[in-house]
Parts: C-alpha cells; sequence; structure tokens
C-alpha cells in the first residue's frame, strides 16, 4: 500500500465500499485506520472490528486509548471490562496507562500486577510510567505508597520518579533525597532537578 498517508487514504475507501465480515482485506484496512488515523476514525474502525472479528489484545489497547482521547468513558470502560479478562495484569496496565485511565484503575491494575510477581523490571518500567501521568495530574501522592514498597537503592530511575513526587507534594527534602539515590546513573537528570528546589 505504500506509505502511512496513502495506506490510510486507500484503506479508507476499501472500507467505505466493502462490509463483509469475511473479507479479510476489510480487516486489514480497518485496522490501517485503527493504528494510523486521528482519534475518532480510530474509534470508528475500532467499533468495526469488534462488530465483525475479535480483537487483538494490541487493537484493544489502541480501540480504548482513541475512546478516551474522545472522551467516550462510557464505551471505553465498557471495552476495558469486556477483554480485561482475556488480558494479563500487564496488559490490563498497559491498556490503561495507554487511555491514560482513571488514577483508581491504574493504581487497582498495578496493585494487582505487583503481588502476582517478586522482581521484574517491565513492572517498574510501567510504574515510572504511571507515576509520570499521576504528578502530571498532581496525584502522584495516591501512588507513593507502592512506589516505596518496589524501591530499593538499586533502582535508580525510580528513586527519580519517587524524588518527583516528593516535590510535587512540596518536600524538597524527600525529592533531594531521593533524587540524590539516583545521581550516579542519572546526574544530568538531578541536576537540573536540583535547580528547582
Amino acid at each position: 500500500l505504500g506509505a502511512i498517508d496513502d495506506s490510510l487514504s486507500s484503506a479508507r475507501l476499501y472500507a467505505a465500499c466493502r462490509d463483509s465480515s469475511t473479507d479479510q482485506k476489510v480487516h486489514d484496512a480497518l485496522r490501517i485506520m485503527l493504528f494510523y488515523a486521528d482519534a475518532s476514525e480510530s474509534c470508528y474502525a475500532g467499533r468495526k472490528i469488534r462488530e465483525r472479528y475479535t480483537l487483538s489484545s494490541a487493537e484493544a489497547l489502541v480501540y480504548f486509548a482513541s475512546l478516551m482521547k474522545t472522551e467516550r468513558y462510557a464505551d471505553a470502560d465498557e471495552l476495558y471490562y469486556s477483554v480485561r479478562p482475556s488480558l494479563t495484569d500487564e496488559q490490563a496496565v498497559m491498556m490503561l496507562l495507554g487511555g491514560k485511565a482513571s488514577t483508581d484503575s491504574i493504581i487497582s491494575e498495578l496493585t494487582k500486577w505487583s503481588t502476582a510477581i517478586s522482581d521484574d523490571t517491565r513492572f517498574d518500567s510501567a510504574l515510572i510510567s504511571a507515576i509520570n501521568l499521576l504528578n502530571e495530574r498532581r496525584e502522584g501522592e495516591s501512588i507513593l505508597e507502592l512506589a516505596l514498597s518496589r524501591y530499593d537503592s538499586s533502582k535508580d530511575e525510580l528513586a527519580l520518579a519517587i524524588g518527583d513526587i516528593y516535590f510535587t507534594l512540596g518536600d524538597s527534602t524527600r525529592a533531594r533525597s531521593y533524587w540524590s539515590n539516583a545521581y550516579d546513573t542519572f546526574g544530568n537528570e538531578v541536576r537540573a532537578r536540583l535547580t528547582f528546589l
């Protein structure tokens, strides 16, 4: 199909002209629309795929994010709860983070996932993404307990994120302490953050 812009136009045309639940090319065209169109068109493609085919976990993740972007929260909730049983804890967390879901939903799924693992770098990466998202919302305090439970002195990136939570809360002493723990690995980032104190 060529470049994405050309592919997207072709996919739109093909999906509009063909209306078949058995035609794999229609499914492929809808997938192109789902993954590469704007959020509104992506919602349309996701709905059509869901009606005619079975959503893969990747398709569900993108469809969910599009529903959230277009503020179709009831549809996003319905989609999430319908696909949640088939998702791993990691996939559920990634879906919620990608869609910037509610703080409570994200923390609930992260907590569930954290009890199922002992030490997992993918979990820590997702936790840091959640901290960053919740700090943007000024809700970092709600994830602080979970972050502290996962922290040890070898996790410099997590130390940086916990320091960010404390900074957002106005506790510059604790922010400085956690940022300092990450200095060896993230010297430039720590120096940049310390200028805000």
